[in-house]
Parts: C-alpha cells; sequence; structure tokens
C-alpha cells in the first residue's frame, strides 16, 4: 500500500486560510500560534485600589490608604481616576518564571487589559510605560527594586474620549472594565515567528500567488539597525517642567497650533526659550502632524526660525482634490521656500505591514523628480522595523529620509487649501474671542514692559529692576496659556465641553496676569508724558452719528441709507463735493447687511465641518420689530438677535452690533454683502500680509473653496472702487461673484453638545474706499477696529504711523513707508538692555524704508535677528541709527559670546562676580572625611521652617554639594546633577566617580558661556564626595566651567580671607574632622559680619565612613553646631588667657 502523504501542490487559498487560522485570537486558539505567546505566571483576582476624583500627582497618592478590589467589577464614571498598586515583592518572580519551564527566551511581564487608558509607575514615581487596546504587555526589569512595586493609574476614558462615537460628547454615566490583569511570560520566539508569518500572511494576499518567491536573506530579529529609535516630539510644551528627555527632537512651535493664530513668532519663540534650559535638542525639521490649515506664511516664518524641512500629512484628507505632490518646494508669501514632504501611505501611524507599504509606492506621486519617501511608523513594533530593513523580498520602501534632489521637485506658491473642516473657522466663538482679546493685550503688556525697561535704563534711579522681571515672568506664564489654547483642537473649536470650560479658564488666568498691571503702566506712562491723559484710555469709546428716525448716515469719509429691515441699500464713498460723482456699492435691488440661516449638517466631523450643500438651503432672516436704530429678528424657535448701527466720528467704517441669543441645533448664521462690484477675486488678511483667492467656480479647486479663512478683514474690489469687511474674531468667509459673506455662529451638537450655546455679541464693520485696499489703508483701520474691540487700541495710539498721528501727536515711534507696519516692540529674552522690534510689510511690495523713534527711546544701535532673537547669518553686527543721543549699553556687555578687544568675557566675571557676593560657602578634606560649610543668610523668623539645609544638597549617598549664587540657577543645576548620578547608576550598576559626575555639568555650565542668547550659571559649586578610585575628594566648579580638587576652599563673600586663614592653619596629612570642623567655625567667626556666631548663620555638613566602611553623609544639627561653636569659644578665650598670662610673666 501506498503511504499517505501531503499533496504535492498546495492550493492556493487553502494556504492562506491555514495562515489566518494559525494567527487567529478566534479560532482554535488551544492549538495555533496565539495560544504560545503568553504563558500565564499568576493572576490577579483582587488588588488594593484609590479612587480619586481628581487627577493628583504620584507623591500625594503613595500615601493615601488603599483599599482591596474586584478586578472583574465596573469602574467609573467617566473622567474619574484609579490607582492601583501590584506588590511584586511577596511572589517569588524567579521561582514562578521557573515552574513553566521557560528558558531565557521568555520575558516575565505584566499584562494589563482595559478598554480605556493607563500608565505604569515604579516605586519612586517614575513612569515606565502606558498601556492601551494596542499596548498590553510590560516587560518587569526584575534587576530594579523600585519594580519591585509597581502603581498603574487608570484613566476611565478612552483614546478618543468617552462617547458612543469617537466624536459624540462624552457618556459622564459610563463604565469600563479591566478585562485581564496577570503576570505571563512573553514568548519571544512565538512572537517574532508571529510577525513573520503575518507579514508574509498579508504580503500573499496583497502581492497575489504569482509574485511569490524565496526571501533573499533570512531576517535578523531584533536588527541593530531597527534600534536606531529616537523620540520625536511635535510640540515644546510637553517638556515644560521635565527636563529628562535627552533623545526628543522637538519641532518649529510650542503646540500643534491651529493657523488661525496670530502669534506664530510667539509660538516660536517659547519653543526656543524653552529649548535653552532643556537637554531637549533642537531640529531643523516642522513636524505638524495633525492641523486644519496651512497658513501661506508659515515658509516664511520657518525660514526667520532656522527650519528647513516640513513634514505634514493632513492634506491627504482633502475631500475634493487630491493634492498633486508629495515632495515638493513650498514658496510662501514673502518668496520664502520649504522644502516639503507629505508621506504616501497618507497617515503618520504606519504598521509596516505590506499593504501599507505598497499603497505608499503606488501613491507616491513624484516618481521620476525624487526617490525617497517617508513612512511614519506610529503602531510598529522593533520587530517590524526589523522585518521591513531586512527582508527585501517583502520591504517596498527601505530607506527613511527627508533629503531629496531639491533641483527636481515642482514648487507650489501660496496656500496649502485644506477641502476638509472648514467649521472650525466659526465653532466655539468664546474661545476664537479670548484668544483674539489675549493676543492683543498681551503685545501691548510687552510693549508696556519695553517702556519701562527703557526709562529704567535711562534713570537707573527709578529701581525697576524687580519690577520687570516679575512682568516678564507673569507675560511669559499668561503667553503659555494662550498658546496653550492654540492646540489644534482647542482654538478651531473642534474639543468637548470640558476642554472648552477648561481654555475658557486659562484665559481668565492670563487676564489676571496681565489686567493688574495695565493701569499701573498708564499711569507711569503718563507721568513720563509717554501717553496722553485720559481717564477712558482703556476703554475708548467710539463718537457717533445718531440714527434717530433718520434712515441715513453721513460723516466727513461715508454717506448710508437704510431701509426699514435694517438693510443698507445705498453706501457711497465722499470725493469731492459734488453727490453725483459718489459712487454706491448698494442698491434696494441688492441691498447688504442680509442675514440668512442655513441647515448645517455635515456627513461626519460635526463641529469640524460645514458642506458645500449647505449653500442650498438658506433662508433670508427678517427683522420681527424695530425701535429706533435697533432692529429685532428670531432665529429658528428658540433664538433672537438685536442689530444696531453705529458711524464712528472721524473713521471711514459703518460699525454694525448684534446681540444674539442663541439655542440653535445644527444651524448656520451668516451675512451677506453683495457689492456693486465687478471683482473676480477677494483678499483676505492673514496673519502677516494677505491672500487673494479667486471668486468663480471655474475649477474643481475653485468649488471645494467654499468657506475659506480670513484675518480681521476680508475686501472685494474693481479698479477705482471697493469695500471692505473688518470684523475683529470672526474668520469664515465666503466669496462669490460680487457676493461676500461672514459666517456668525454655528451650532454642533458633537463633540460639545452645547458649543456656543448662550448669549454673544458680535461687532463687525463696512468700510467702502477708492482705489485698492493698500492705499485706503485697510488693514491698517482693521487692526484699529479689531483694538477697539478688544478694548485698547495698542497700534493706534502707541506706534507710529502717518494714520495714527492723527490721534496721538507724540508718536513715540514712525516709518517713512505706509506698506510697513510696526507691529510690536518688546524686551529680548533674558536681557535688560536689548529689545526686539518686529517690522511687518503688509502691502505685498518692496520699499526701503526708514524708522524714526522719539527722543524718549535713544536707541543707539540695531542688528536684524530672525524669530529666535540671534543675528542673522550668525553675526552680532551693530549699525549706529542716525540721530541717537545716548547710548543705553556697552556693546560688549551684550553677548555673552563676544570677547571685548581686551579679551574678556564680561557676562562670565559678572556672574563669578555675583558668586561673590553671595554667601560664604568653604569645604575642608580631611584624613577620615570632608566637610561644608555655608553662611546662612536668610534668618527671617517669619520663614517657614520645612528644609532641613538651606544651601547643602545630597547628589547621591556618597556625593554632597553646597553653592554660592542664584538659588534659582542652582536648582537647575542640582536636577541636572542628580540625573546624571542616577543615569550612571542605572547603566553601570555602581556608584558614579566624583569627578565623573562633575565634568559633565561643568561642561553644560561651558555651553552657557558659548553659544548665543544664553547667559552663565551664576552660581559656583563646592562638592565633597567618597569613590574607590581616590577616596575623599573636594571639588570647586566655578561659572565658567571650570573645576579643580582642592584640600581646602571657600567661595562667596569674605573668600579671599577664609583661604588665607586656611593657608596658615591648614595641616595637610594631619587635619581630622573633627579639626576640619574646628577651623569651619574658626573661619565663620573672624570672616562672617556678625558680634556673635550661632547656628542660625552657619550650616555645616561631613561626609565620612562609618564603622561598617559606608558612605554616610548628614547635615549637622543645631546643636552640635552651637556646641562646635561654644568649644572655639572656649579655647579661643583660653588661648587669649595664656597669651596674657604669658605677656604678665615676660613684664
Amino acid at each position: 500500500m501506498s503511504e499517505i502523504t501531503a499533496p504535492p501542490i498546495k492550493n492556493w487559498n487553502i494556504s492562506l486560510e491555514r495562515l489566518e487560522k494559525f494567527l487567529s485570537d478566534t479560532f482554535f486558539t488551544k492549538y495555533n500560534l496565539t495560544s504560545q505567546l503568553f504563558r500565564e505566571v499568576h493572576k490577579f483576582e483582587r488588588l488594593p485600589h484609590l479612587k480619586v476624583e481628581k487627577r493628583p500627582l504620584f507623591s500625594s497618592v503613595r500615601g493615601e490608604k488603599f483599599e482591596d478590589v474586584e478586578m472583574k467589577c465596573d469602574f467609573g464614571p467617566t473622567w474619574a481616576t484609579y490607582w492601583f498598586k501590584i506588590d511584586l515583592g511577596s511572589l517569588d518572580l524567579e521561582s514562578l518564571k521557573a515552574s513553566l519551564d521557560v528558558d531565557d527566551s521568555f520575558t516575565l511581564g505584566l499584562v494589563w487589559k482595559c478598554d480605556c487608558e493607563a500608565l505604569v509607575y515604579d516605586s519612586e514615581g517614575v513612569p515606565l510605560q502606558s498601556f492601551s487596546e494596542e499596548r498590553t504587555f510590560f516587560p518587569l526589569p526584575l534587576e530594579q527594586t523600585q519594580c519591585k512595586l509597581l502603581f498603574v493609574e487608570m484613566a476611565c476614558n478612552g483614546m478618543f474620549g468617552a462617547g458612543q462615537h469617537c466624536i459624540d460628547p462624552p457618556d459622564l454615566q459610563k463604565t469600563f472594565k479591566v478585562s485581564e490583569c496577570k503576570l505571563a511570560a512573553k514568548n519571544e520566539v512565538a512572537f517574532q515567528l508571529y510577525h513573520v508569518i503575518n507579514m508574509i500572511h498579508n504580503a500573499a494576499k496583497k502581492l497575489g500567488k504569482d509574485s511569490v518567491s524565496e526571501p533573499a536573506s533570512k531576517p535578523d530579529v531584533p536588527s541593530a539597525r531597527a534600534q536606531e529609535l529616537q523620540v520625536i516630539c511635535s510640540q515644546a510644551q510637553q517638556f515644560n517642567g521635565d527636563n529628562s528627555y535627552q533623545s526628543a527632537v522637538v519641532g518649529l512651535k510650542w503646540t500643534e497650533f491651529d493657523p488661525v493664530a496670530d502669534a506664530l513668532c510667539h509660538q516660536v519663540s517659547l519653543r526656543a526659550a524653552l529649548l535653552k534650559t532643556s537637554l531637549a535638542q533642537y531640529s531643523d525639521i516642522f513636524w505638524l502632524p495633525d492641523t486644519f490649515g496651512y497658513s501661506t506664511v508659515l515658509p516664511q516664518i520657518a525660514n526667520l526660525s532656522g527650519i528647513k524641512y516640513f513634514l505634514t500629512q493632513k492634506l491627504s484628507w482633502n475631500l475634493v482634490n487630491t493634492f498633486p505632490h508629495n515632495s515638493f518646494i513650498w514658496e510662501g508669501l514673502d518668496g520664502s521656500q520649504l522644502l516639503t514632504h507629505f508621506p504616501p501611505n497618507d497617515n503618520y501611524c504606519a504598521r509596516l505591514n505590506p499593504d501599507e507599504l505598497m499603497f505608499a509606492e503606488k501613491n507616491f506621486k513624484d516618481k521620476g523628480r525624487a526617490d525617497e519617501a517617508m513612512m511614519l511608523f506610529g503602531l510598529a513594533t522593533v520587530l517590524d522595523i526589523a522585518l521591513l530593513c531586512h527582508h527585501h523580498a517583502l520591504a517596498v520602501l527601505q530607506q527613511v529620509r527627508l533629503e531629496t534632489k531639491k533641483r527636481n521637485l515642482c514648487k507650489w506658491v501660496g496656500e496649502l487649501y485644506f477641502e476638509l473642516h472648514q467649521g472650525t473657522f466659526t465653532s466655539q466663538s468664546a474661545i476664537k474671542a479670548g484668544n483674539n482679546e489675549l493676543e492683543t493685550k498681551l503685545k501691548l503688556a510687552e510693549f508696556f514692559l519695553a517702556l519701562l525697561s527703557v526709562r529704567n535704563t535711562l534713570d537707573p534711579d527709578l529701581s525697576l529692576d524687580l519690577e520687570i522681571n516679575t512682568r516678564r515672568a507673569r507675560i511669559r506664564e499668561a503667553w503659555e496659556l494662550v498658546l496653550c489654547n492654540q492646540f489644534h483642537d482647542v482654538l478651531p473649536g473642534s474639543c468637548i465641553e470640558e476642554v472648552v470650560t477648561d481654555a475658557l479658564r486659562y484665559f481668565g488666568k492670563a487676564r489676571a496676569l496681565i489686567e493688574p498691571k495695565r493701569s499701573e503702566s498708564c499711569a507711569i506712562l503718563t507721568q513720563w508724558e509717554l501717553l496722553p491723559a485720559s481717564s477712558n484710555y482703556f476703554a475708548p469709546k467710539f463718537g457717533s452719528a445718531s440714527l434717530d428716525d433718520n434712515p441715513n448716515l453721513e460723516n466727513e469719509y461715508l454717506k448710508a441709507k437704510f431701509d426699514n429691515m435694517g438693510r443698507v441699500v445705498s453706501l457711497k464713498v465722499k470725493r469731492g463735493s459734488n453727490e453725483e460723482d459718489w459712487k454706491d456699492l448698494a442698491s434696494e435691488e441688492h441691498p447688504l447687511n442680509v442675514f440668512k440661516l442655513y441647515s448645517d449638517m455635515p456627513l461626519f466631523w460635526d463641529a469640524w465641518d460645514i458642506m458645500d450643500y449647505h449653500a442650498e438651503t438658506g433662508v433670508e432672516v427678517k427683522p420681527s420689530g424695530k425701535a429706533g436704530v435697533t432692529f429685532a429678528y428670531k432665529l429658528g424657535d428658540s433664538s433672537s438677535m438685536q442689530l444696531s448701527y453705529c458711524l464712528p466720528k472721524h473713521q471711514p467704517y459703518l460699525v454694525f452690533e448684534l446681540n444674539v441669543d442663541w439655542y440653535e441645533a445644527h444651524k448656520l448664521l451668516k451675512v451677506e454683502f453683495p457689492f456693486n462690484v465687478r471683482a473676480q477675486s477677494c483678499f483676505y488678511g492673514s496673519q502677516i500680509g494677505f491672500v487673494q483667492r479667486t471668486n468663480s467656480l471655474n475649477t474643481s479647486q475653485d468649488t471645494a473653496k467654499f468657506e475659506v479663512c480670513g484675518h480681521k478683514w476680508a475686501a472685494m474690489q474693481q479698479h477705482d472702487l471697493g469695500c471692505a469687511l473688518l470684523t475683529p474674531n470672526k474668520y469664515g468667509f465666503r466669496a462669490l461673484e460680487s457676493t461676500l459673506a461672514l459666517s456668525l455662529l454655528r451650532s454642533p451638537k458633537s463633540p460639545d453638545a452645547n458649543a456656543d450655546m448662550g448669549k454673544h455679541r458680535i461687532q463687525y464693520a463696512l468700510m467702502p474706499y477708492e482705489g485698492t485696499f493698500q492705499s485706503a489703508k485697510v488693514q491698517f483701520y482693521a487692526d484699529d477696529f479689531n483694538a477697539r474691540f478688544s478694548e485698547f487700541p495698542v497700534d493706534v495710539y502707541l506706534l507710529g504711523d502717518s494714520v495714527a498721528d492723527t490721534f496721538f501727536d507724540k508718536s513715540l515711534m514712525s516709518v517713512s513707508s505706509p506698506a510697513v507696519k510696526i507691529d510690536s516692540l518688546k524686551l529680548a529674552q533674558g536681557r535688560m538692555d536689548l529689545y526686539v522690534l518686529k517690522v511687518v510689510e503688509q502691502f505685498g511690495s518692496s520699499v526701503v524704508c526708514e524708522i524714526e523713534f522719539s527722543e524718549m527711546m535713544p536707541f543707539c544701535s540695531y542688528t536684524f535677528c530672525n524669530i529666535l532673537e540671534e543675528p542673522l547669518d550668525g553675526e552680532a553686527s551693530y549699525e549706529q541709527i542716525e540721530g541717537s543721543k545716548r547710548d543705553m549699553a556697552r556693546r560688549y556687555d551684550s553677548r555673552t559670546t563676544i570677547f571685548s578687544p581686551e579679551g574678556r568675557l564680561y557676562q562670565v566675571e559678572y556672574a563669578i562676580e555675583t558668586v561673590n557676593h553671595s554667601g560664604t560657602c568653604l569645604g575642608i578634606l580631611a584624613k577620615d572625611g570632608v566637610i561644608l560649610a555655608c553662611e546662612n543668610r536668610n534668618t527671617n523668623p517669619l520663614l517657614d521652617d520645612i528644609f532641613s539645609s538651606e544651601k547643602i544638597y545630597r547628589i547621591s549617598d556618597h556625593i554632597v554639594c553646597s553653592f554660592a549664587g542664584l538659588t534659582s540657577d542652582a536648582n537647575v543645576l542640582l536636577t541636572e546633577l542628580r540625573l546624571i548620578a542616577q543615569r550612571y547608576q542605572l547603566q553601570f550598576q555602581e556608584p558614579v566617580p566624583v569627578e565623573q559626575l562633575i565634568k559633565p555639568m561643568c561642561d553644560v555650565k561651558q555651553a552657557f558661556t558659548q553659544f548665543g542668547g544664553k547667559r552663565p550659571f551664576g552660581v559656583s559649586i563646592l562638592y565633597m564626595g567618597w569613590d574607590k578610585h581616590f577616596g575623599y575628594q573636594l571639588y570647586q566648579g566655578d561659572p565658567s566651567g571650570n573645576y579643580g580638587g582642592w584640600k581646602a576652599t571657600c567661595i562667596g563673600n569674605n573668600s579671599q580671607s577664609a583661604i588665607s586663614i586656611m593657608k596658615q592653619d591648614y595641616k595637610e596629612g594631619e587635619m581630622t574632622l573633627a579639626d576640619a570642623k574646628q577651623l569651619a567655625v574658626k573661619i565663620f567667626s573672624k570672616t562672617l559680619d556678625v558680634s556673635v556666631l550661632t547656628s542660625d548663620k552657619m550650616e555645616l555638613a561631613q561626609l565620612t565612613k562609618d564603622s561598617e566602611g559606608n558612605v554616610v553623609s548628614r547635615v549637622l544639627p543645631k546643636t552640635e553646631v552651637d556646641k562646635l561653636i561654644k568649644e572655639y569659644e572656649a579655647k579661643r578665650e583660653q588661648e587669649e588667657k595664656e597669651k596674657k598670662d604669658a605677656s604678665g610673666s615676660s613684664k
């Protein structure tokens, strides 16, 4: 009989099905490969837990009482937080692992599966790893004692909130489950096999049976190359307050902002300021994972920030048109160019499987011009990367780089319009209004601070240094709050209700930081005659011509006529005395200011989107009543609105004010203006300059732009006539032929069911003009109107302009060209004698311009700088401003990295001088130990005594330090010293040698004397320690970065006198610890400016070995210090007595 064997020809479909079942987590799970991935070691049925209402820090949770709970129960409700304690110290993990009969290819770890977010900490509160649906296994580092006790923080919300669907409002009563909590041994070999077979299975399905081939090489898992990973962070704010991320690379900005924000430069400068005090590395890549639009000013901002590359992917979401490039040159408003790349797999969380690789290859649109592309893996494992790099038969894209050949790439000029999420221009009006208000007020606060600094520099007797530094800190804190709200789901209004509440609270905190100082600043500047004395200066009111019952309004600029429905039926620009020559922008057939209510039902992304088909549903809203100049309207079923007019005196625009009670659902309110002009395009304000867009529907690109973004103004014009619409904080426009529409309010119900519900005050203005918007100064009047709406006209009253001079005849600075705008003046970061002036060309022209400063601001020199406040081209070249009368600072003082002609670095010398004015600190090396002694200057009895020592700190068990200088600088360095010591301990499993701790710290201090924009640390540090290489040691490090070993030394005030005493009394090789303490007491008794030395004025610490040979250090209590002082006083009295006796006997 023949033997039964496998068929020689494998059926393709059956083979694919076998592979699928072999990997399935549903079928044959007792027998397939999935069953071999984990072996259970210990299951936790119950765990100690703690429920907290808010989300406290670990330090406040650890000491609380935990109670046991069954892990199968429900946890909730939404937004609640639970902490769980997992005690591994009570388990014999090695024995449990051995009982499973597994080898070293198994990894012991914690399996945690839940339907919400969680984070595991060690016993010291260090975050170790997050848990999610994709990530459920944490490998246990058994050799680390701090991992014997683990804590898990579980937040009762999913990755996308807690709604039924990802954008639904949160279900506040939702509960969550922990489906599995156990210790398990992970079979690494099985996992490798699982990933290899899974990739082969996916490749076979994607490529088909005709593509099967032998692998070019056996995959080497894990790959050394795959381990070359680096943490990438898209926003610097994540490092604020955390200085431990050395490997992170930060891109351009403070947060992943939405470009509707007008403070792009502050996004950059705040990020730069953080990097100067952080270990995070600088990057020249602008990485913007998610945003809702790409302003045409971004290439210019990037170029002025040292950015060379731009990486993003959101345009792959376009609803109508596919963007034609993946790698291209993006040219911005001023001609700035930026190498830009859109990953061809159209997402930023790739899994690196064959499906995505093949799609990326097929979807890459620049074949022939570029041969490289990026794949941004977000859900891939190290094993996936290894397989991608080494399995050449499967890999479609091997090289992952950003550089490409610029000469072959296409160029895209202007904005990158995002054809989706246009509803974010309008959603959540309160957030947009708060952002606009705070940006304006913060710019003003910075201007006031600069003026205070100028006066303080010119008149040092004012002694405003402390006040200036306090205000600077408050302004920075306020900016951080405002910029946090510019995150791309907050400012656009696509956030949940709880985030809206937080955002408005942040705005309130920012106001509280700067508002109290405004009136004080005004009083000071008025006293200096820099501002006009005015009781209502902070709230200038429009002088207006009243309508009463007269349907006409008129001033020196324009004449307007209204009908009985509140619509403008005539709007004329005055020119000459003959009214027949005045051109009319409105008519009775096509009146202006027509309100329409639209149905607003997006396909899915409710708060995000307005769809083009909404335009088919518009219904005009007519007034239901009229009282004088006020018109009342009923909006839908539940809402109402009042409209009033105002024609300001001496202003060329007509103001409309709406007070709306808004309680609609999926409705959109717009106001429309069918101008009597023949315009083929419309102009819109941007963060800098303007954007021009077509009014037609010629192409699919044109039709996709049915709702566009504009900042502060939009204008339609023909050759000799035009009209601008000014609006402080409304950003959604539509222009079709001669009609311009402004979106006022939306009413989406997801993710915030109460979005925009309530009362709204809305202002906008019509400004008719002759000629072009540039010659009519539309941009200036838009800034003026915006500032008045924000209750302070910063641009009009303070910064010079030919029009501003009409209002304020003592202009502090002015420009010679109307195309140039002085945007802001502020103090340079970290400096009291340097100022940053931001000047903007806003007409789209090339001009030569002169800036003239008044005698009140006698600046002596300048240099062009970038947004990082660094001189362009790396040079600090100054040119004298003609007509300046007074120097404000010495040139070589103003740079930490510039040598004077005498070869001196003044800033380093000033830092050393700071140390010399600080309290005395000394160290003495003895044969059986080391001591540090410090002067305690802060003896105020009202001080809360919560610290064991004011100036002596333990770095590790064998190293202690003390400092003289700025305490705030010392705190930064102490944190870094402890991190260096712990990293060495973790890496080499032994204490760090003393000098190996000090050298990298001094390298950091030296770097702060070498790079522009930084200042030296104003701290000298004494270190005492012991290691097995050199025994007891004493080191000193100074602000320049120099360090050296000493037998005895002193820093701070009176250091030279102390060193003189040490030279006389220090006995090398004979000095004991007791002798060293007495010498320290003697030095302080002779050098401190006190009549009687007490323990309140002196701190003393010692480092030595105990009887068992362990290194021990401690700060001596006051009783011991008092005892040492008494012993010294007794000895001194005895010596004086013996000296007198000897003197008497000699006579």
